[in-house]
């Protein structure tokens, strides 16, 4: 035991520790109420994915259904906005026209 370097100490240090993680691990997974609650996760999960199915077909038409109106509302809002700033900018020229003419 002399002759063993720091190194070597802390790799089995290391190693030890991991040891102790495998084996907490494996008890706390093998337990039987453990085990039980995966068998019903699992069965849980293959029920939810075929009401998933039947749920995708309403889902693609919703969603299609509102992708088009957020199309026809962006549509609409940049027409608004284009307009507006139009006018916006139609109206700050006209008065800075108007603050020329009556500084001269």
């Amino acid at each position: 035991m002399e002759k063993i370097s720091p190194k070597m100490a802390a790799a089995f240090g290391v190693g030890f520790l991991g040891f102790i993680m495998a084996a907490y691990s494996y008890n706390k997974h093998h337990k039987p109420e453990y085990a039980d609650n995966l068998v019903n996760t699992f069965n849980s999960s293959e029920n939810d994915a075929e009401n998933d199915a039947e749920n995708d077909v309403e889902n693609d038409v919703e969603n299609d259904v509102e992708n088009d109106v957020k199309k026809d509302v962006k549509n609409d809002v940049k027409n608004e906005v284009e307009q507006s700033w139009s006018q916006f900018w139609k109206g700050e020229y006209e008065n800075i026209k108007e603050e020329k003419r009556s500084l001269k």
